[in-house]
């Protein structure tokens, strides 16, 4: 490759810069001499799909002229000043993409970063065999939850073989919320309750807790983003709007995606009044994901779906699948009853972690706590979904 092909390709976003190599952080001067660009979002590894934010962030902005974002080598925005981010459609395949972020400044060579995306497929099949999370909830035998325990009280046990808890965090674990709300037609009626009643639950998460308001139709569409002060405050609470038909399949697939990586706890919270219509995923996929992910489905059926059997079955297998909940009503009353008990539930949520032996396979986990005293919730089965029982009848 010439000097002058190898140049052009590196401005169209399509070759790494002389020195680098994967999928890492590329620059292409003295790092000494050159800002530090990080993309921020999205992370590698992560689902991309829907209405997306694509965020870098610079060590120094002085003399930046253009910050441009290419996904699979098409330029598809660019900005020329901080907030350096803009919001790009994935549309609705959840497929491996490669996104990079090319600065060019007055004076000196650009600076570049690359990421690879997950596709739907490849999550569903990566297991991390270096670290397995257990969210688990304890309660006694009245149902009240049991507070203050601490890794000694836990017992840890695969496939009915006790194995040693390597990662033990109390109900003040780091908590990350991804908020999934159904704004499909069908819930135009319900909106306006549904927006309270969602606010007065991110008002009761500690300031600490990160929040995602995801809203989806037949797209998905991240509406806000930080920590739970900086969401209440902001614009996207105000702009849940209802029209299009309801692709839940894929909404989950995104949001289960969103918070993966992080450390601490990760719940999706999904409100949604009906049945899948429009996914591109199929339920089989999605359960198998939820099964493999550290994320707790707390999944809230309202309106119409409170009512409709198949969409209830199917929100109560995920969670179920997940270690979470299923709710299920009509009106605003269930509907700020189901959040305050998801609210109660992941305060008091323990966070254990083993290392898994190196040949994998399906594992029976269980977990006792308190010598056997106590009720234990944690995920399902953590086996393929047709080892598990028949799915219901849906797509």
């Amino acid at each position: 490759m010439t000097a002058a092909v190898a140049a052009i390709l590196i401005a169209l976003g399509l070759a790494p810069a002389a020195g680098t190599s994967g999928l890492a952080a590329a620059t292409q001067a003295d790092p000494a001499s050159s800002p530090t660009l990080t993309l921020r979002s999205p992370a590698a590894d992560s689902l991309l799909v829907g209405v997306s934010t694509l965020e870098a962030t610079l060590s120094s902005t002085v003399g930046l002229v253009r910050l441009e974002f290419f996904v699979d080598g098409v330029l598809v925005c660019a900005v020329t000043k901080p907030p350096l981010s803009c919001t790009w459609d994935a549309g609705s395949a959840v497929r491996s993409r490669t996104v990079r972020a090319v600065a060019t400044f007055e004076t000196g060579p650009r600076v570049t970063q690359m990421v690879r995306t997950s596709s739907l497929e490849h999550r569903v099949e990566s297991v991390d065999v270096r670290s397995v999370l257990v969210p688990a909830v304890v309660t006694d035998g009245n149902g009240r939850f049991v507070q203050g325990l601490g890794r000694g009280d836990f017992q840890l046990f695969a496939n009915e073989r006790p194995v040693a808890i390597s990662h033990f965090e109390a109900e003040d674990a780091p908590l990350s919320v991804v908020l999934t709300v159904d704004l499909s037609n069908s819930m135009r009626r319900v909106l306006p309750d549904v927006r309270d009643a969602i606010r007065r639950f991110v008002s009761a998460l500690k300031a600490s807790d990160r929040v995602t308001m995801l809203g989806f139709n037949e797209r998905m569409y991240v509406l806000a983003e930080g920590p739970r002060d900086a969401v209440l405050q902001g614009p996207g609470l105000d702009r849940l709007a209802a029209g299009g038909t309801t692709a839940l399949y894929d909404a989950i697939v995104y949001a289960v995606g969103h918070g993966a990586g992080g450390s601490g706890r990760h719940a999706v919270v999904v409100v949604s009044d009906g049945a899948d219509m429009a996914s591109q995923a199929e339920f089989d996929a999605v359960e198998r994901l939820v099964q493999s992910s550290d994320a707790t489905i707390y999944a809230i059926a309202v309106g119409a779906g409170a009512k409709d059997r198949r969409a209830r079955t199917i929100m109560e297998r995920l969670a179920d699948r997940s270690g979470g909940r299923a709710f299920h009503g009509g009106g605003v009353t269930e509907l700020t009853e189901a959040l305050a008990a998801v609210r109660d539930d992941l305060a008091h949520q323990y966070l254990l972690g083993f290392t898994p032996d190196a040949n994998g396979g399906p594992r029976r986990l269980r977990v006792a706590a308190g010598g056997g005293r106590y009720r234990v919730r944690i995920r399902a089965v953590h086996e393929p979904a047709g080892a598990i029982g028949a799915a219901p009848s849906v797509r």
